[in-house]
C-alpha cells in the first residue's frame, strides 16, 4: 500500500470547495487516478468548507459546572449537552463523550487548526459526507475511489491520538473472519477487521496534529473491497456489544 501525502501551500479557507481543492492538488501531484484508489481527508478541511463552527451561546448552569469541572470554555460544554448522545466522563481539557454512535471527545468539536478562537464540528450530515466527494471524483476521473474522511482521538490506556474513520464511502470497511481458520485450523468465532479506520490511522501519520498542512493523502493499492453500497453506519455496533462499554451505559440511560 503506497500513501502519498498531498501537501498544501497554505490553507482551506471557510466557504472554499474543499473537494474541488483536493482534485486540483491531485493534478498538481500528477496522479492519475484509477480504480481502487483511496482518498484520505482530514475531518477539519469538511468543517472549516461547510462553515460548520460553534456558534454563540449563553451556558446554563449545567453547562458551567462541566466546563469547571473539565476546565473546558463554557460554549463548547454547553454544545457536549445539547449535542452528546451520553456523556461518560473526561479529564482535564475533555469531556468523554458518545457523538453520533461514536466514542470521542467534545462531541466532535476540536478547536486546534480553527482560525482565531472559532472551534469547529463535524457537519450534521458527515455519515453521508464521503460519498459526496466519491460522486464528484468519479465524474472527474471516470475512476472508482474509495474515499474516507478521517478525525483523531485518543484511545483507552494509550498514549497519544490515533485517526479513525468519521465517514466512508466506496468500498467494504470490514472484513470478517467469523468462520475462518487461523494458521492452526481453529475456526474462528468472533473477530471482524476494521479496515476503515487502519487506513485512517496509516493516513493519520502523515496528516498529523499541528501545522503539517497535509488534509489529503492519496493512497494506491490498498487492500479494499469496493463497493458502492457501504457507508459510515457499517462501521458501528450498537452500545450492547461494545467490549468496553457494554458493563458501563445502558442503551436507554439519560446523558
Amino acid at each position: 500500500m503506497k500513501l502519498i501525502p498531498l501537501k498544501l501551500n497554505k490553507p482551506v479557507e471557510p466557504g472554499e470547495n474543499y473537494i474541488v481543492r483536493l482534485a486540483e492538488t491531485i493534478d498538481e501531484y500528477g496522479i492519475r487516478p484509477v480504480d481502487g484508489d483511496v482518498v484520505a481527508i482530514a475531518m477539519k478541511v469538511v468543517a472549516i468548507s461547510r462553515g460548520a463552527f460553534l456558534g454563540e451561546c449563553t451556558p446554563s448552569e449545567t453547562a458551567l459546572r462541566l466546563s469547571r469541572e473539565y476546565m473546558i470554555d463554557p460554549c463548547i460544554a454547553q454544545w457536549v449537552l445539547d449535542n452528546a448522545d451520553y456523556i461518560i466522563g473526561g479529564s482535564k481539557g475533555i469531556v468523554t463523550t458518545i457523538y453520533k454512535g461514536i466514542l470521542v471527545g467534545n462531541a466532535g468539536l476540536d478547536q486546534k487548526n480553527s482560525a482565531g478562537h472559532v472551534a469547529t464540528r463535524w457537519p450534521d450530515d458527515i455519515e453521508y459526507e464521503a460519498s459526496r466527494v466519491r460522486e464528484y471524483l468519479y465524474k472527474k476521473y471516470s475512476a472508482s475511489i474509495a474515499v474516507v474522511i478521517v478525525d483523531s482521538r485518543a484511545e483507552p490506556l494509550r498514549r497519544g491520538t490515533r485517526g479513525f474513520a468519521v465517514s466512508i464511502a466506496g468500498f467494504n470497511p470490514i472484513r470478517s473472519y467469523i468462520g475462518k481458520v487461523d494458521i492452526y485450523g481453529r475456526v474462528i468465532k468472533y473477530t471482524t477487521q476494521n479496515i476503515a479506520d487502519s487506513i485512517a490511522a496509516a493516513a493519520h501519520i502523515y496528516m498529523g496534529e499541528g501545522d503539517e498542512l497535509t488534509p489529503y493523502v492519496y493512497i494506491r493499492d490498498a487492500p479494499i473491497e469496493l463497493g458502492s453500497e457501504y457507508g459510515a453506519n457499517d462501521l458501528k455496533i450498537p452500545i450492547e456489544k461494545c467490549i468496553y462499554l457494554a458493563k458501563l451505559i445502558k442503551s436507554d440511560s439519560a446523558k
